[in-house]
């Protein structure tokens, strides 16, 4: 008897609640965005069809960035931008180049910016932070101009090449929101242009790696992350 009044009175009170469940809500980021900053812009040169060869870097210029795009959730974005790289320099020693007979010291100096159309993978964690793996293409105009100094003297050359490619995008970043709608991130990346803008021979590839500073501007009301929590309603 005692177990069933204990019963009775445990139903009651139950029935005294709405029927709902305990729910949790975390909202999705989603939207359009928008934003830009500073490029830190550098040339890359490594040795051709081997990944644990030497990598050097030229001297690097300062250009901007620009960009936007739409976010479907918390991990999937995809996003368009320009960037200006400024124009970065690259010297080196003792070249042989195939188009000029001889061995020549170079001194380039490279004029480039870019389209860029990209997928961004991104996760993130702290509700505020994010890292993220960004691939796409890079479509590039590059202007280089170049001076060949003769290994043991002679007549330097001065010649002015002009190029466009596509190559693959490939970048890294995190980002921190300093609200709802403002987003600061760092991203690094990278993408391959062809050798003669930089005058190398077929022993290398080239490369412009930017290292970029953005602050960004998050449009509409889906881009706060924190938790909502419905508690069951006591009735009177």
């Amino acid at each position: 008897m005692r177990i069933l009044i204990t019963t009775v009175v445990f139903l009651l009170a139950c029935g005294a609640l709405n029927a709902q469940e305990v729910e949790v809500e975390l909202r999705r980021m989603r939207g359009w965005y928008a934003g830009g900053g500073l490029a830190l812009a550098d040339t890359g040169v490594s040795e051709s069809d081997n990944i644990y060869g030497e990598y050097k870097n030229g001297s690097g210029d300062t250009g901007f960035v620009i960009d936007a795009g739409y976010r479907f959730n918390d991990y999937l974005a995809v996003e368009l931008g320009y960037l200006d790289a400024g124009a970065p320099k690259w010297n080196d020693t003792a070249i042989f180049l195939p188009e000029v007979p001889g061995l020549f010291d170079t001194d380039v100096s490279l004029d480039i910016s870019a389209y860029q159309a990209s997928g961004l993978l991104i996760y993130p964690f702290f509700k505020r932070w994010e890292v993220y793996f960004k691939i796409g293409l890079s479509y590039w105009d590059a202007e280089s101009d170049q001076v060949l100094t003769p290994v043991g003297g002679g007549s330097v050359i001065h010649r002015n090449l002009d190029d466009t490619g596509t190559d693959l995008l490939m970048g890294v970043g995190v980002g921190a929101s300093l609200s709802q709608h403002l987003h600061l991130r760092f991203e690094y990346q990278s993408f391959f242009i062809d050798g003669d803008m930089l005058a190398l021979n077929d022993f290398y590839d080239g490369s412009l790696d930017t290292a970029m500073l953005e602050v960004q501007y998050r449009f509409g009301d889906r881009w706060d992350r924190r938790e909502r929590r419905l508690w069951p309603v006591v009735e009177e």
